[in-house]
């Protein structure tokens, strides 16, 4: 019993050490202020939103729901809010958690700018904020560091389930608001300047008591993060949000200043409670602001908080002006010198601090989201056009094994680009849905949909450039893609050191259409004369016409033919392209080739190959090398070439009027026997003649067979 009651002794010292020694958690910003400044940051990030919904393929962007492994669910923009929150906890996510973790996080949120930084941490001993954002092994609690944000994110490109991806995102999200946690913790006087800020009121303290002032937003220049820091233990250049060096104790930054970092901005400009020097420059460490420095302006007024009246010190000088920059009461001499007896900083101080500090948190924790995800890779057809060819198998059973496309480095970090640098490694991932109860969906393109699920690609390794380039991702086994596959969305990943920054990531995103069953015939079995249709491949009714001997192909008997065919079409090749860029179909420039297509008497054929593309509207041309017309075998010798316009076929999500996620349907049909989204059919002279026929050649006994054909070889 004495043996246990001394444990118990012994782990309340530990407590009470604890607290001696580490800063509490309840005089860094409140957990809720973390979290409406994290909030702020992403809301007035536009590029961010923009990369959510067009690069990472999030619908509603930052309201978009995901869950993490523990199957919470929270919207981008929570994660990243909860992670404010969760940087300052310590495995409870309530006030006892916030007080461990003020015990066990809490001190690593300090960076004292002008000490060199493996001494800039919290009295000397604890990591500085700067290299704790980046350490590979925080503890204890979750690790939270930006390599651990880093991997979380290239993992979500490596998984093969929904559910593990977002559960992946989820934790980068939140990894990545702790991270901006740890920054927004700079604009805090504090933390800046060393201070523990135990049991008396400070500007977090205010500033979790107005809400309110959680607004606006002043950026830094984005160019600092383009230099080496020099720091093995701190290699990422987003140290230089924190400090850059550049504030050297007698150069204090202005507003306009943006070439510096936020804890230089914070300690040279701002008192925190137990930091008031009352001398400029005698503390080589806290050199400004000062009491000397400061003007009377005989500006009484209450503090809002007691109401107690009192006069303010301002700052005139030495960096930002500060109406309220201390309050003070009593007047006395101390070393030849006028000074204000009981300096305080109270609400009225507090609140022109806020002006200054609040903004400038929520400006530069955006720039903790900018520069995570800046990475960003175009993606473009390929010289072909198409992205994926497969040949069309019975039931749609098919598989696309290769995905081919343009890709270059498209980062444009603002004011200045980044480029990558050497090799890395690249991949590509494909998102598709398949009908639950396995339906073809040429056949019933309504049919109820899965989960989401993953293809992922070999790797490749590539050096990326701002020239496109074209290459060719394999598919193979499990992460074939489906031809019977709906909303279809592509991104290409690569992993390699992108401006200062090694392990970087760059993701490229693009939404393509639905596979495409390009379908073709030859519909010279029926001729269209005088609005009525007529069998031709019936030479039993319709025999070659050799005026007198008989009259059939002669239908108003004027003496002249007038209804043609069935024709065989020979050496038949498709190319696909971009509507306003035709390319014409040829031997040496095909998608698909088919040796003949013959429109017999009882079964006519087609042939289909499926594809993707990423075009609303796009165009194919098809060339017939030659026909033989059946019931003369008369040989056209001369190839003929023509065009056609295709809508993309369409079978995902998007958003409607109220923002709600609604499926979006191309409708097929069936024409002839063959269920299809579009049926080009080749009739004699074309759609003018045929035209009044259309409607009625639905009706026809006489269905389609299929013919194969043979893709184009693949290159590599």
């Amino acid at each position: 019993m004495a043996f246990s009651q001394r444990k118990v002794c012994i782990f309340l010292i530990c407590i009470a050490c604890g607290i001696l020694l580490c800063p509490s958690h309840s005089h860094t910003f409140a957990t809720a202020s973390h979290s409406l400044i994290n909030q702020a940051a992403v809301q007035g990030d536009l590029s961010f939103e923009s990369f959510l919904t067009d690069t990472l393929g999030f619908l509603s962007g930052r309201n978009t729901e995901i869950k993490n492994g523990r199957n919470a669910s929270k919207s981008i923009m929570d994660w990243i809010r909860r992670g404010g929150e969760a940087e300052d906890q310590l495995w409870f996510n309530n006030g006892f958690g916030e007080f461990l973790g003020g015990m066990g996080r809490s001190a690593r949120h300090f960076h004292q700018p002008m000490r060199t930084w493996d001494q800039a941490g919290f009295k000397r001993t604890m990591l500085s904020s700067i290299r704790w954002a980046q350490n590979h092994n925080q503890a204890p609690g979750r690790k939270a560091s930006w390599f651990d944000a880093r991997n979380t994110f290239v993992t979500a490109f490596s998984v093969r389930t929904h559910q593990e991806r977002n559960a992946k995102l989820a934790e980068t999200f939140q990894t990545i608001g702790q991270v901006m946690h740890l920054i927004s913790d700079a604009a805090s006087a504090p933390h800046a300047r060393d201070e523990s800020h135990i049991g008396t009121y400070t500007f977090e303290d205010f500033v979790a008591k107005r809400p309110d002032l959680i607004s606006g937003s002043i950026g830094f220049d984005p160019t600092i993060l383009q230099y080496p820091t020099g720091d093995a233990d701190a290699p990422v250049p987003i140290a230089f949000l924190w400090d850059t060096n550049f504030y050297t104790g007698t150069n204090p930054p202005g507003q306009a200043e943006t070439r510096i970092g936020l804890a230089e901005f914070t300690n040279a400009n701002f008192f925190s409670p137990f930091t008031i020097s009352y001398i400029a420059f005698k503390d080589p460490e806290l050199p400004l602001p000062a009491m000397d420095r400061l003007e009377d302006q005989e500006i009484p007024a209450p503090d809002p908080r007691t109401g107690k009246t009192g006069r303010y010190l301002s700052k005139k000088q030495d960096g930002v002006e500060v109406t309220h920059m201390v309050r003070v009461s009593g007047l006395c001499q101390y070393a030849g010198t006028s000074f204000y007896m009981s300096p305080t900083l109270d609400d009225n101080v507090y609140r022109d601090y806020a002006d200054y500090l609040i903004p400038r948190a929520i400006g530069y924790s955006t720039g903790i989201l900018d520069y995570f995800f800046r990475g960003t890779i175009k993606i473009e057809p390929p010289d072909r056009f198409a992205y994926a060819l497969a040949p069309y198998t019975e039931g749609n059973a098919g598989k696309f094994t290769k995905i081919r496309f343009k890709v270059s480095n498209d980062t444009e970090y603002p004011n200045r680009s980044e480029d990558a640098d050497g090799s890395g490694t690249m991949w590509a991932v494909v998102r598709y849905r398949v009908p639950t109860g396995g339906e073809n969906l040429i056949e019933n393109p309504h049919a109820a949909l899965s989960d989401p699920r993953y293809a992922i690609s070999l790797t490749k390794t590539v050096d990326l450039t701002r020239t496109p380039q074209e290459v060719s991702f394999d598919f193979f086994g499990a992460d074939s893609i489906p031809t019977n596959a709906a909303d279809i969305f592509l991104w290409v990943v690569w992993q390699g050191k992108l401006g200062q920054e090694s392990g970087a990531t760059m993701v490229g995103g693009k939404d393509l259409f639905e596979p495409d069953p390009l379908t073709f015939a030859n519909g010279t079995d029926y001729d269209c004369f005088q609005q009525n249709l007529h069998h031709v491949a019936d030479l039993l009714s319709f025999p070659d016409y050799r005026p007198p001997l008989q009259s059939q192909r002669d239908v108003n008997g004027d003496g002249h033919q007038d209804v043609f065919g069935a024709f065989t079409d020979n050496s038949i090749f498709i190319k696909t392209c971009s509507s306003s860029a035709l390319q014409p179909a040829s031997p040496d420039l095909y998608d698909f080739k088919v040796a003949s297509q013959e429109a017999g008497p009882i079964s006519p054929q087609y042939s289909r190959f499926m594809l993707l593309q990423d075009q609303p509207v796009y165009a194919f041309t098809w060339t017939i090398g030659s026909s033989v017309e059946i019931p003369t075998g008369s040989v056209y010798n001369t190839p003929r070439t023509f065009s056609f316009l295709v809508e993309g076929n369409l079978n995902d999500y998007a958003l409607d009027a109220s923002g709600e996620p609604k499926r979006r349907v191309a409708p097929s049909f069936v024409y002839r026997g063959v269920p299809t989204f579009s049926f080009y059919v080749m009739v004699y002279q074309g759609l003018p003649r045929f035209q009044p026929c259309v409607s009625n050649s639905f009706l026809v006994p006489q269905t389609f067979s299929r013919v194969e054909g043979q893709l184009s070889p693949e290159q590599p």
